[in-house]
């Protein structure tokens, strides 16, 4: 990794932290450096500390994010059988639209819309989603083509950035992706401009754990630095940090679930930015209740990653039989040929083979047999897959109050609920459309079930 010096500035002032009941502090910007303090710059580590510092630490990134992790997309039968896959081997770059409208639609609706103009078939729109601003839409998707994330993330002009995406648009993968790539002994284009920084990546649902209360995000570095070597020292951090040769990324802004904790993050993200400018930015967070308002005015610039089109969905093809299977070209062909003939064929298929974190699960499925034709097909292995272990084993996701649910509920039960929530849904204003339930209907869902009405919290995140 090539070390680069750029010239450094002072951090801003900022302010005093104080804590919020049941949430991350309410620190806005207001006197955060008085619980943060980088050394003088007179104690600033040698270069050759700099050199080992970031190479045990790129180490530790290509041991942590450096293989896909197939368990959670297998069925629980098929668990052992699957190859080792390296992300950097099958990563396919998404595309991304500049500045996405605020309209919350269903990824079938939108891509319909943008595609064919309308969105009839689909039955009655979700609330507040009528002509005109269906029209808007179309017309601001329209006047902003689509561009290679890795370049909006290397430009120039885009030093803080927020990406947004449907569920399994890859939004973690890329942050994965991006540490992977920075850490490398070489980048390639269009990464090669950011030669020389260093990519630290924050999950926020660990951040908003209790203990980090009353503390920032460099405290929080520094823990994960001690504890499991995902970051650098304190005093090379800071060197790095004057120097402008970070690249932060804040993961999963959508997984705090407290509509009070999400936006107390966006203010800290915000007074990080304002106490190191000049250092790149990036966050990540899913479209449904996202609240843009505290990073816009921080000179955040949004983009919206799209579906995969099916010429990258042949290549993800090729790149992951190629690497399941290293040593038979005819299979590989074969299995390229399962998947991209499906696709090809069948819409429905298409449509969903655009979400990468489906594509992936059509690409474990077609190892061992013939893709369904049929979204419904899809979705019921999918769901099976991902309700049986997605959050708690890939997301380490689960309640505060009752950790036990997801032992308790069994992987048909979880079924069930979402299939009664699901029914809710498309009986609502929305129709098949429906894309949002009231709180306290979802509450009745679960609660009508019979049983573990404590459950909600972690029902919401496979919704």
């Amino acid at each position: 990794m090539e070390l680069r010096k750029k010239p450094g500035s002072a951090a801003s002032k900022t302010g005093e932290a104080r804590a919020e009941s049941g949430g991350i502090a309410n620190s806005g910007i207001l006197h955060v450096d008085k619980l943060y303090q980088c050394p003088p710059e007179a104690d600033a580590p040698s270069p050759s500390e700099v050199v080992a510092a970031i190479g045990a630490y790129a180490q530790r990134v290509r041991e942590v994010f450096g293989r896909l992790d197939l368990e959670v997309l297998t069925p629980l039968s098929e668990q052992g059988e699957h190859p080792v896959v390296e992300l950097r081997e099958v990563f396919v770059p998404p595309l991304v639209r500049a500045d996405p409208p605020p309209v919350e639609l269903p990824r079938e609706l939108m891509k319909r819309l943008m595609e064919h103009g309308e969105i009839t078939e689909f039955g009655d729109l979700p609330p507040g989603a009528d002509e005109h601003v269906l029209n808007r839409v179309r017309s601001a998707y329209q006047q902003r083509p689509p561009v290679d994330v890795l370049e909006v993330l290397a430009g120039a002009e885009t030093e803080r950035v927020v990406l947004l995406g449907d569920p399994g648009a890859g939004k973690s993968t890329l942050a994965r992706y991006l540490a992977l790539s920075l850490t490398s002994l070489a980048l390639k284009e269009p990464l090669r401009a950011l030669t020389g920084m260093l990519p630290v990546v924050v999950e926020l649902r660990r951040y908003a754990d209790a203990r980090w209360r009353d503390r920032t995000f460099e405290d929080f570095l520094e823990h994960l630095h001690t504890q499991e070597g995902m970051s650098v020292p304190h005093n090379v951090l800071c060197e790095l940090l004057r120097q402008q040769r970070v690249i932060m990324v804040f993961d999963g802004l959508d997984e705090l679930f407290d509509p009070t904790v999400r936006a107390e993050a966006s203010r800290r993200i915000s007074a990080f930015a304002a106490r190191h400018p000049g250092v790149r930015i990036v966050v990540t967070s899913r479209v449904i209740g996202y609240q843009r308002a505290v990073l816009d005015s921080a000179g955040f610039k949004h983009y919206m990653l799209q579906d995969l089109t099916e010429s990258q969905i042949g290549v993800f093809a090729r790149l992951w039989y190629t690497n399941a299977c290293p040593h038979d070209a005819e299979l590989t062909q074969s299995l390229v040929q399962r998947v991209t003939g499906a696709v090809a064929h069948s819409r429905p298929v298409r449509e969903l083979a655009g979400n990468p974190l489906l594509l992936t699960i059509l690409a474990i499925i077609g190892r061992r047999q013939t893709l369904p034709r049929d979204r419904q097909g899809v979705y019921k292995h999918a769901v099976t897959v991902l309700v049986a272990h997605w959050d708690r084993d890939a997301k380490h996701l689960t309640t505060a109050d009752a950790p036990e649910a997801l032992e308790v509920l069994g992987a048909e039960e979880r079924l069930e609920l979402l299939r009664l929530l699901a029914r809710r849904m498309q009986d609502g204003q929305g129709g098949i459309a429906g894309n949002h339930i009231h709180g306290r209907d979802l509450e009745a869902v679960f609660e009508d079930y019979g049983r573990f009405p404590v459950i909600v919290d972690t029902l919401i995140i496979g919704s």
